[in-house]
């Protein structure tokens, strides 16, 4: 019984929480993927590549934040918008991985940290959490669903660290 309380008490905090995070809307220059973080005009050449990985990692990771609503769909939809949520994660995070700290830093002072450490971490926890579900459903192992609730929870807090941070220095960022 205390495990379904456990397990009741991970839930709501985590959709609690990523409901939060679904609500901070994606920032302007992100919506219909046709603005970027900074103007290529403005990035110096040498981190031409890293605004474009950022700018694309940041679009991908966005966009797998919309797929993990969809408890409502047929089964084959599930498993098709599930495959794209993975996808899309992880490419994000492989091309978030790979933006230099010096472009980073060259940004703004705090992006570094901010960027790697809570967007790209967590979604990197978000996903693996959300692995250890899948895995607990098929096996029906509730170690698994335990622990990837726990992760989930934990990869939505740093998303949702940055959401906020995001949103206050968007601007100042952006200039």
């Amino acid at each position: 019984m205390k495990l379904f309380v456990v397990i009741g008490f991970l839930l709501i905090a985590g959709i609690a929480i990523f409901g939060y995070v679904k609500k901070t809307e994606a920032p302007e220059q992100y919506q219909g993927g046709n603005k970027i973080f900074i103007q290529s005009t403005d990035v110096p050449a040498q981190y031409k590549t890293d605004n474009e990985n950022l700018n694309r990692s940041i679009l991908l990771l966005y966009k797998a934040m919309e797929l993990t609503d969809y408890e409502d769909l047929e089964p084959e939809l599930k498993k098709e918008i599930n495959e794209e949520f993975f996808a899309s994660s992880e490419e994000g995070v492989a091309l978030g991985k790979r933006v230099s700290d010096e472009y980073l830093n060259y940004i703004h002072p705090e992006i570094q940290n901010m960027f790697k450490n809570k967007l790209v971490k967590g979604f990197e926890i978000y996903a693996s959490g959300r692995e250890m579900i899948e895995i607990g459903d098929a096996d029906n192992s509730t170690g698994y669903i335990v622990g990837g609730t726990q992760k989930q929870i934990d990869g939505q807090q740093l998303i949702a660290e940055w959401s906020l941070w995001f949103n206050e220095n968007s601007a100042e960022i952006n200039q």
